[in-house]
């Protein structure tokens, strides 16, 4: 006998609501094994495969490629045989069907004023999609399973925007989540940033005596020192229950720029972490995201985060905090630049720091005290070097 179990998308990432169909692995009808690869879901956190928790026939996908899936609703159904199992070949048989085939004419069902057919209304069961809040756009006055997915998608405002010869290039995986993800810390998060110069040259003098080393698990680890000493700039906000949570440990997120575009891979225990441990910590990690194999795990749960554009030629940013953090900090690029030492000029270095705040919590004081104590820990690296 036939048991149908559908499977919902799950849980990519922290923030992540919904994920393109990159690619489906397996077409209505194939036979799959429990744990086999199903679907490619990429969202702005990672590109990942999906597997089947049963084995069974896969008898129904929800989305096509290129469609945003909503996390939480109905992604695919899988066919499960039974104890009184039916032969494989007749199920396969059965759900091979065209779609077209399957679906009768629109008939108005008996009390309900919305034309759509049994299949429509299944789906807009499962997806929790009321069919009376719908515009029908079938040709005979229908509405149909198109209408009741696209009822999920974010709606914006149309604008003329498009002009004669524009090449069009949709916005979708992770530029469309990416975008969608700032425009709600931008829109909900009242942000400033508060810029501080310094002399990095014994940062650099301390690079140089650790052989192979870069300079971001100088900056990690500094940023996450500032943080234990001010810690509502490792806290989240939930307004709408008046109340602030300030998190025991530094989670970092940090901004890698590879070939899926810009991820947030999460570096999680940073403050527990000795200098070595770091150092290795973040050389994993930084491999992970840019051969896009890190885990869904190590994509969410960031508290704050860490962009060092200066690895790009940048030289002062403001950066966004990542919705639900409360603090970023932006690293520029070091520049050789004259500076003044005892009445004369020399050659010096000069590195710009951006701290954006949630200034809902974080005010332009503790800012500007949180960024003289993350330069004062840049300017004596050996009294945490361990």
């Amino acid at each position: 006998m036939e048991r149908i179990v559908t499977v919902n998308l799950p849980d990519i990432g922290e923030g992540v609501v919904e994920g393109e169909i990159v690619q489906w692995l397996k077409k209505v009808g194939d036979p799959l094994k429990q744990d086999e690869p199903v679907v490619v879901v990429m969202t702005d956190k990672a590109t990942v495969e999906l597997p089947s928790p049963e084995a069974g026939i896969l008898k129904e996908v929800f989305w096509t490629e290129g469609q945003l899936a909503i996390r939480g609703k109905p992604l695919y159904s899988i066919a499960c045989l039974g104890q009184s199992e039916a032969p494989i070949e007749k199920v396969k048989e059965e759900v091979c069907k065209s779609k077209e085939a399957s679906l009768p004419t629109p008939i108005q069902q008996k009390g309900e004023k919305v034309l759509a057919t049994p299949a429509t209304r299944h789906l807009a069961k499962m997806l929790g999609v009321s069919l009376e809040t719908l515009t029908p756009s079938g040709q005979n006055g229908e509405v149909t399973p198109e209408d009741v997915k696209g009822a999920l998608q974010i709606k914006t405002p149309k604008k003329n925007l498009r002009r004669d010869g524009d090449e069009v290039v949709p916005l979708r995986g992770v530029q469309w989540l990416m975008a969608e993800t700032m425009i709600k810390s931008h829109e909900e998060v009242p942000q400033f940033t508060y810029v501080i110069s310094y002399d990095p040259t014994p940062l650099r003098s301390a690079k140089e005596k650790l052989t192979g080393a870069t300079y971001m698990p100088f900056f990690i680890k500094a940023w996450a020192l500032t943080a234990k000493e001010f810690p509502l700039l490792n806290a989240s906000v939930d307004a709408q229950q008046r109340e602030i949570y300030i998190h025991p440990h530094v989670d970092m997120g940090i901004a890698v720029d590879s070939p899926q575009g810009l991820l947030l891979p999460v570096l999680k225990g940073v403050d527990t972490l000795s200098f070595s441990e770091l150092v290795k910590a973040f050389d994993r990690l930084k491999e992970g995201a840019r051969k896009g194999d890190l885990s869904p795990d190590a994509m969410r749960g960031g508290t704050i985060s860490l962009s060092n554009f200066g690895t790009l030629g940048g030289i002062l940013g403001t950066p966004l905090i990542p919705y639900s953090q409360t603090a970023i900090l932006g690293i520029g690029k070091m520049e050789e630049c004259p500076v003044v030492r005892q009445g004369k000029v020399e050659v010096g270095f000069k590195q710009y720091l951006s701290l954006s705040c949630d200034h809902r919590i974080v005010d332009g004081g503790t800012a500007a005290r949180a960024a003289e104590r993350l330069v004062a820990l840049l300017s004596e690296p050996s009294q945490w070097l361990n």
